[in-house]
């Protein structure tokens, strides 16, 4: 085809007007942009001479500050001129007229139809903020114009796997390097030499080149860039294998009594009756209790003695508790606990079961490739998880005390995989990196407990600490003083990787008398499979004196202690125990014991001895067969040698199996010398109540005695009875439903009384316990939600469990309007506060939920008429009766 003479400049107009367009185009927000409409072909281009040209100047519309990058989703569009496409550039530089190496010129597929973008009229300058332009800090030299550093805009795919839409990079003017934001590098995980750190007005970014084997592909196109980062520059992906879970706990307000009374009768005893009660309050607040001992209450010579009284306060999140009143000190590895009347404030895990105070094992491994791990504790899969390509680390994974083996399995993609197998070592004598274990008391000491009520002696303080210095070593340290005794011991737990734990410390005090005395104790253990150990020796001088001795009592001058337990697989388990006493004033001691157990047919066997080697020989033996018969019975016999004679023994057991409530009992003789004897015990739980009998039949003659338990609780005013009730109970709340079974962890512990409450004993405080009614006997009308419900109470606390079920009469009616047509279908009526609610159906016919025994008036509108109908009242026992008709206004 011929071309016109004036094709030349009327090409060259097109291809400058398009340039013109298009930096106008790369300008705009991405909000301000509209789509562009569909094109249509344009014939074929000349490129070359053109951008050989001079640029024509840029008209006023060009922006007199530079605008921000464009984020990648938002890129402006290829500018398609025949078979060549011209794709703007967009570079956040000082203002200036574009030049061609704004321009990039990339040839396309000849086939492909051509596009022409229309580009939107300008309408001047637009505003918005300016690109940073970063420089390096005023505090090193100033760089020139063209060595700044400019901002970019990048999406980023780290190792094939997308991980940030815009992140922010810096652009070195001169060089063309690159760096990122110090926090998105974290967020990556790539590992930082803080060395390499760049600081660009104030603000932190880590150079792509600083990767160690990365390499990264810009495409200045798509705004992407594609980062290849081995594995070994990647920081591990921490992932916790057991997570703690602390339940929301709940306590109520109100008191409770516990009460245990036995009598004691039989040939040649004088009968007597003794009783052990305990009173509290507990609120939000803590709890207030006091406990008292009833001795011969028949006789003349019975007395009530106090046992202890005091104010607790659990602190859950510190995870500790105050104790004002009597309490028990703790002594820790260096002292002994003794009984006193003060202040306590000490630590308490036992607010917080779920959390593990020693350290746990972690294993690592390092993924190539996106994967699936598989952990095993023991050979049993414990842990599943995905994790992305490099290093991870799993810690806080959930394994018994002991010596043990972890096994880490790596599975990619394509079903390659690598096995990591770790030893591992856990005791519980460890504390956290960090943790504190700690108690402080102060008061006065407790003398004659449980035979007088107010007998106090030396005032005294006393504080054992122990602190987590790392996960292989803990530090404790115990103080106690009083006015004639004080002491000093320091010391720690180290422990020796898969190889067990080292344990000592030495210790300095001064005793009544004035003299000063020493005390130093080591002790390794190790807990494992085959075998477990454990020696020992505690070693104390003549004036070591301790808090809670007797007057006259002595510490030992040395004990020794050996234990050894042995698996010997199919053929049972083996321990030992030796112990050696060196006496300041009396004669030495050394004795050993020995048991071993194994399976025997269908039931086991377990054999004891014991031996005391000095001062003098004596030694005992027992044998015992124990084979169980069903669920609920069992029965064993055996035979016992000791200095009196042998015996054989006999017993038959039952339990109540699945259940809390009903009888369980024990028949028991024993044949052989002068102790032949016949005995039993028979024992039934009640809901309310509890009740056991022993009783024993031998030459010399007979003795019974009866018990009788239970407690008396209201909580939040809701009284009732029960079995004792442990650390922490429940209150079950049905009103109107009676004799509803509940269970607790699956075990039925008893049934509604006739008001639809029961108490539930034996709750673990802070724990979530799993409680469940029986549907089945829950009255027809009854709306149940979920018929299992969580309950979490405090210590020493009671709870109200709610399960939101409600009884609600429902039944059926005809509505009718004045002239007898039945009401729409779809409408909805209700009484004034809420209940009862009616739907109407086909017909008229109408359910009603919320009836009562009196009349009821119910409102309801469709469109713009209002219904108004009395429903009647309703007292039968029909669980859902029909109401026959009822005419509406």
């Amino acid at each position: 085809m011929a071309r016109s003479k004036n094709a030349w400049p009327l090409r060259a107009t097109r291809v400058w007007a398009a340039v013109l367009l298009a930096t106008v185009w790369s300008g705009l927000d991405a909000r301000e942009r509209p789509l562009p409409p569909s094109t249509g072909p344009t014939g074929p281009a000349i490129l070359l001479p053109v951008l050989a040209a001079p640029p024509p100047a840029m008209p006023a519309i060009l922006p007199a500050q530079p605008r921000p990058m464009v984020p990648p989703m938002a890129r402006p569009r290829d500018v398609q001129i025949g078979e060549e496409v011209i794709v703007p550039i967009i570079r956040p530089a000082a203002p200036r007229p574009p030049t061609v190496d704004d321009f990039a010129v990339r040839r396309t597929n000849a086939a492909v139809p051509a596009t022409r973008v229309e580009m939107p009229p300008s309408t001047g300058t637009w505003s918005g903020p300016p690109p940073r332009t970063f420089r390096r800090d005023p505090i090193l030299p100033p760089l020139t114009p063209d060595q700044a550093w400019t901002e970019q805009l990048y999406q980023v795919i780290l190792n094939g796997q997308p991980v940030s839409d815009a992140a922010i990079f810096a652009k070195e003017t001169a060089t063309g390097r690159l760096v990122v934001e110090l926090a998105e590098a974290r967020r990556w995980r790539l590992v930082i030499d803080d060395a390499r750190i760049v600081t660009l007005n104030g603000e932190d970014f880590y150079p792509i080149d600083a990767i160690a084997g990365a390499s990264a592909t810009v495409d200045d196109v798509d705004l992407s860039l594609a980062l290849q980062v081995p594995p070994e520059a990647l920081d591990p992906l921490v992932i916790r294998g057991e997570v703690d879970s602390r339940p929301m706990v709940a306590s109520g307000f109100g008191a409770f009594l516990d009460y245990d009374v036995q009598y004691l009768a039989g040939d040649g005893i004088d009968g007597r009756l003794d009783g052990l009660m305990d009173v509290g309050v507990f609120g939000a607040g803590g709890v207030f209790s006091n406990s008292l001992l009833a001795s011969d209450v028949l006789s003349g010579d019975g007395e009530l003695v106090r046992l202890e009284s005091g104010f607790s306060r659990d602190f859950i999140d510190r995870r500790a508790s105050l104790r004002l009143g009597d309490g028990l000190s703790v002594g820790g590895a260096f002292g002994r606990p003794f009984r006193f009347g003060g202040i306590q404030w000490a630590s308490n895990f036992a607010t917080d079961p779920s959390f593990v105070t020693f350290p746990l094992p972690t294993i690592g491994g390092l993924a190539d490739n996106p994967s699936v791990v598989d952990v095993y504790v023991d050979d049993l899969q414990r842990y599943t998880s995905d994790v992305p390509a490099g290093p991870f680390q799993i810690d806080q994974l959930p394994v018994v005390t002991g010596a043990g083996e972890l096994q880490v399995r790596v599975t990619d993609l394509l079903g390659r995989e690598r096995i990591v197998t770790q030893p591992y070592y856990v005791s519980a004598r460890m504390l956290r990196a960090g943790l504190h274990d700690f108690s402080y008391e102060a008061g006065a000491l407790r003398e004659d407990y449980a035979e007088e009520s107010f007998a106090y002696g030396d005032l005294f303080a006393a504080a054992t600490h122990r602190y987590g210095f790392s996960d292989r070593f803990t530090g404790e340290f115990h103080l106690e003083a009083s006015q004639d005794t004080q002491n000093l011991s320091a010391g720690g737990t180290l422990a020796l990787g898969r190889y067990g734990t080292l344990s000592g410390g030495i210790g300095i005090g001064r005793n009544e008398q004035g003299d000063m005395g020493t005390l130093a104790q080591l002790d390794y253990e190790y807990q494992g499979q085959p075998f477990s150990l454990g020696v020992g020796t505690r070693l104390a001088s003549r004036d070591w004196q301790e808090l809670g001795d007797d007057e006259n009592g002595v510490e030992p001058a040395r004990i020794d202690q050996a234990r050894l337990g042995l698996d010997l697989g199919r053929f049972g388990s083996l321990g030992l125990f030796l112990v050696h006493r060196d006496e300041h004033d009396a004669d030495d001691t050394l004795s050993t014991a020995a048991s071993w157990s194994t399976r025997l047919g269908p039931g086991s066997v377990v054999l004891t001895a014991a031996k005391l080697i000095e001062p003098s020989e004596q030694g005992a033996f027992f044998v015992n067969y124990v084979l169980p018969i069903d669920a609920t019975d069992s029965a064993s016999i055996g035979a016992s040698h000791d200095g009196s004679g042998t015996y054989a023994d006999v017993q038959y057991r039952r339990s109540k199996g699945a259940s809390d409530l009903g009888a369980d009992w024990l028949v028991a003789a024993r044949a052989g010398g002068d102790q032949s004897r016949l005995s039993g015990s028979l024992g039934y739980d009640w809901s309310k109540l509890s009740a056991r009998v022993d009783a024993e039949l031998q030459e010399e003659g007979s003795a019974i005695r009866p018990n009788l338990s239970g407690s008396l609780a209201v909580v939040d005013g809701r009284f009732d009875a029960s079995r004792r009730l442990g650390r922490a109970f429940g209150m079950v709340d049905l009103p109107g439903m009676p004799d509803v079974r509940v269970y607790v962890e699956n075990r039925e512990v008893g049934r509604t009384d006739a008001s639809g409450q029961l108490l539930l004993p034996s709750l673990l405080p802070y724990q979530a316990n799993q409680v469940r009614v029986e549907v089945e006997d829950l009255p027809l009308d009854a709306q149940v939600g979920d018929p299992q419900v969580t309950a979490v109470p405090a210590d020493r606390s009671g709870m109200v469990v709610d399960f939101g079920i409600r009884r609600e009469r429902q039944g059926t009616i005809r509505l009718v309007d004045a002239a007898g047509r039945p009401l729409p279908g779809g409408l909805q009526l209700v009484g004034a506060d809420g209940m009862p609610e009616v739907l109407v159906g086909r017909d008229g016919a109408a359910h009603v939920r919320g009836l009562s025994g009196r009349p009821q008036e119910v409102v309801g509108q469709l469109g713009d008429i209002i219904f108004h109908c009395s429903l009647p009242g309703f007292d039968g026992t029909d669980p859902m009766p029909d109401l026959g008709k009822a005419a509406c206004q």
